[in-house]
Order: C-alpha cells, then structure tokens, then sequence
C-alpha cells in the first residue's frame, strides 16, 4: 500500500458531501473529515475549541460569544482560485443555511427568530449575530446555561458563502470545501480521496495521513475478506462478528492480536422499544418492560460488548447515572399484566432493516411469549418505519436506536419532555411534573443540581414507561498494525486527523 495513505470500506453509496443535507452516519466519517465546526467533544466527551477559539456567556446564559481564531482559511481546491479565510459571516450564513434542512431541531424553539426564519417570515436569524469579523454571537430566547453542548455536534460544519453560493448546483458533490485537516480530491458515488490539507490550522494533530480513500463496499464479507488481506486498513465489526475476533474478556483472540489493532469505545448510542402512549395503556407497559431481560439482550445479541441501559444516557455522562427502575422482574410483570386489562390481543411491535432491530424484535417477542404477551413483527425499510412512527395513527411499539449529537444528559432527556414532540418524543408522552422539574434542570448552571433534578424528573417519567432503554452498544474497530492512535468521539467522529501510518 502507498506511504501515507489510509483505505476505508464504506457500506453504503456517499450521498453528499454537503454538511447540510447530510443524514447519513456512514457518509459522515468523510464528511466529518472535510468541515469543521466552532466545537467539538473530545474521545473523553469534554468540550474543545474549534474554530471557535474561545466562547463565553452574557446575560445570564441568553447570550453567547464566540471567537474565532484568526488566520484560519478555506481549502483552496477545484474552481476555488483564492485563498478564503474563516470570518463570522460564514458562521452565520452556514447556520442559516442548515437550519432549513437538518438542523432545525438544534436551534429551534432556542433561538431568536429562528423559528420565523424557518417558517420563511424572516429574511435571517435574528439570534445570529456577527459582531466583528471574528467574533459570532447567539442571542436565546431564555437562559440556556448547557447551550454550548449543542455547538458540539459534528453537524454544525462551517463554509464559505461565497463558494456556495457561486456553485449551487454542484456544492456537496464536486466540490466541498470546508477548514478540515483533509481536502476533497476526488468524489463519485463509490469512491472518495481525500488529500491532506497542509495549511490547517492545527499544526499539532500529530497525524502523518497524506492520503484517505473511502470505497463503496456494501457486502459486508467482501468488507471484512478484503480488510484480513491488507487491502482494508479500518472496519467496525457488526455484532455477530464478534465472538470470531473478541473473547470473552473483550480482548482479540490470540490468532488475530499479531496482525491487527483493537479499539473500542461507546459512542452517545442507545437502543429502545418507544410505545405510543395514545395506544398502550401504561400498565401493560409496565408488564413488557419488566418483562423484558435486557441482560440476556446484551449477552446474545452483543456478545456483553454493551451495557444494559437505564436510560436514554450513556452513564456517567457529565457525572449523571439514571435511575434504574424497569429491571426484569417477571413477578411484577404478571401483577402489571394482570392490572391492565390485556386480554390477549397481538400487540405489533415495528422493527425495520436497520442493524439489530429484527434480532432485538424477536428476542423480546419471544420474552413477551414467555411472559404472556402476544407480539406481532412487523418488518419494513427504514424509511417506512420512521413514517408510521411519525404518522398521525403511530404504532403500538417499534425498535429504534439513536445516535445522541449533544453531550449532555439534559438534551437526551428531551426525550420525555411534552414540548419536544414529535422529535426525541416520538411517544406522545406528557407529564406535567416532569416538565416543571425538567425545565428547572434546564435553567440551572450547577452540574450538581442539574444532575439531581433530572434524577428527580426522569424517576417520574420512568415509571409511566413511555419508552424501555435497552442497551449501548460497545463500537468496535479493527485496524491494521500500520494504523495506530486511531481514534472515535462520542459522537461517532473518525479523528483521523491523528493517525500515523507506518
């Protein structure tokens, strides 16, 4: 293989390679490579300077101030003739630009004129605010104390109006140009190179990366062959690969360790069994969640790569562990069952072709037998899932996971709160209390009282179950020996830039 460059599988076609229309996590490792954003979680989930180099909060947490770091340009690369460097004006235009798309759910409801500016009654975010060339403000419309965890989200790339809007039709395909440490040097559906961006800003990443290719490979055996012959440098092993590499104690198999790096770590994932509350009353979901032995899910499906989930946070996340109310008691899942009325009548559980949901659909259909609950699998595509979860009638439960972009708790526990349906709550939960604790968590600039009040409301919330947390899942990697300080955020951010290759 070439000096200094790295080959990476891909499972599925790049779609984009515009930040804005990105919806893809597999896409994103390439994305993610080429753009930056003011700031980022570091592999420990703590908050580091990007293109922001420092930000601080006015007016009691309703306005934030970033500045940016000076003399940090654009890749001048493709029709891009000058040298462009990084000013707050393409802060603001990126922002505006991706809340129309994706990022409407980051800022909206948050922001100043946001949401009249998405609904097309404004010409710009008022709350968007570009101060100096360097310096970026955004204007809340209450005291938000945590908003800086949702800047964190790799989603919030940052690029050059001018270039956008100079080529808008081929913006994301042929030409991406973003501050990152790699540049776009050839793009189609199946393939990407990327080259290394000798002007970046940061001269201390340490990586010696010149080149990346990323191929389109959708059969996982021909991924996985071809990573064992050297051809593959990184592949993330499904779950049912794992007892062929891993042992027991987590450690690769004496026969794989001489030729290949192991790296693991959790990413912000967890995966679940949402109910419409509208649909099933609260004692039978009692009855399945209690019913649900979420430590033999853990033990087959991921071979203990994972750890039961108690809620919708990674533990330990910002210090904060949820309560732990829905363990498998079979005695009070009878009693539960017994109390709600069910009378025998197949409940559907949705599960689509996304990773794990049918192998999750059927270990707890065959749970819920066990436990005298009929179950009904309903397969479909992705997309079709996501509709009928979304759609005015819903369904009684579906298997899903999610990919958290904030790192904190506060915003995953967005996922019980009334006023955040459709999306996290996709439950059509409402719980007065939860929403007074919850907000007052929200409020607060003390991690400790943060923390203790989310306690106080998720206990509320757990116990009229609108949602069973089932696991986080263990990433796991392969590398070549040549591939060494490989490294993943949470969220889900191939670092790249500080690989070296031998």
């Amino acid at each position: 293989m070439e000096e200094g460059t790295l080959v990476v599988p891909l499972e599925n076609e790049i779609q984009t390679l515009d930040p804005a229309q990105l919806f893809d996590p597999v896409t994103s490792r390439v994305i993610w490579q080429i753009y930056e954003g003011l700031l980022a979680l570091d592999e420990n989930g703590n908050v580091v300077p990007v293109l922001a180099i420092s930000w601080e909060p006015e007016r009691n947490y309703t306005v934030w101030r970033f500045r940016l770091r000076d003399s940090v340009y654009f890749h001048q690369v493709g029709p891009v003739r000058e040298r462009i460097k990084l000013s707050a004006y393409d802060v603001k235009f990126s922002f505006e630009r991706f809340a129309r798309r994706f990022g409407a759910f980051i800022f909206a409801g948050h922001v100043k004129g946001f949401d009249e500016y998405v609904k097309g009654r404004a010409k710009e975010v008022s709350g968007f605010v570009v101060v100096d060339s360097l310096t970026f403000e955004i204007h809340l419309v209450k005291s938000e104390p945590s908003f800086i965890y949702r800047l964190t989200s790799p989603y919030l790339s940052i690029y050059p109006r001018e270039v956008v809007e100079s080529f808008p039709d081929n913006f994301g395909k042929e030409i991406a140009v973003g501050t990152g440490p790699f540049y776009l040097y050839r793009f189609s559906p199946t393939e990407v190179i990327l080259k290394r961006n000798h002007d970046y800003w940061d001269r201390g990443a340490g990586g010696n990366v010149e080149t990346i290719i990323f191929k389109v490979e959708k059969n996982q055996q021909i991924r996985l062959t071809r990573f064992l012959q050297g051809q593959y440098d990184i592949i993330q092993l499904p779950s049912f690969l794992i007892p062929q590499f891993i042992s027991k104690d987590g450690e690769l198999l004496p026969k794989y360790s001489g030729k290949f790096n192991l790296y693991s770590t959790y990413t912000l994932n967890v995966y679940y069994i949402g109910f419409r509350c509208d649909r099933v009353d609260v004692n039978l979901r009692r009855a399945i969640a209690m019913a649900i032995d979420r430590g033999r899910i853990v033990e087959m499906l991921l071979h203990n790569q994972g750890v039961v989930a108690k809620g919708p946070c990674l533990p330990g996340l910002q210090g904060y562990d949820s309560p732990d109310v829905l363990v498998y008691n079979p005695d009070s899942s009878r009693f539960y069952l017994s109390r709600s009325g069910y009378g025998g009548k197949e409940v559907e559980l949705l599960v689509t072709d996304a990773p794990n949901s049918q192998e999750i659909g059927e270990i707890v259909q065959n749970q819920l037998k066990n436990a005298g609950i009929n179950v009904k699998i309903t397969k479909v595509d992705y997309n079709t899932g996501v509709s009928r979860i979304f759609s005015k009638e819903g369904v009684d439960m579906f298997v899903l996971s999610s990919e958290w972009v904030f790192g904190a708790p506060e915003y995953m526990l967005d996922s019980y709160y009334s006023k955040a349906q459709p999306t996290p709550n996709k439950y059509k939960y409402e719980n007065p209390e939860f929403d007074r604790i919850f907000e007052r968590a929200r409020s607060s600039s003390d991690r400790k009282e943060i923390n203790k009040l989310l306690y106080e409301a998720e206990l509320i919330a757990q116990r009229d179950v609108p949602v069973v947390w089932l696991f986080h899942m263990k990433n796991i990697y392969l590398t070549g020996k040549r591939v060494n300080n490989f490294k993943v955020n949470p969220n889900n951010w191939w670092m790249l830039k500080y690989v070296k290759v031998s």
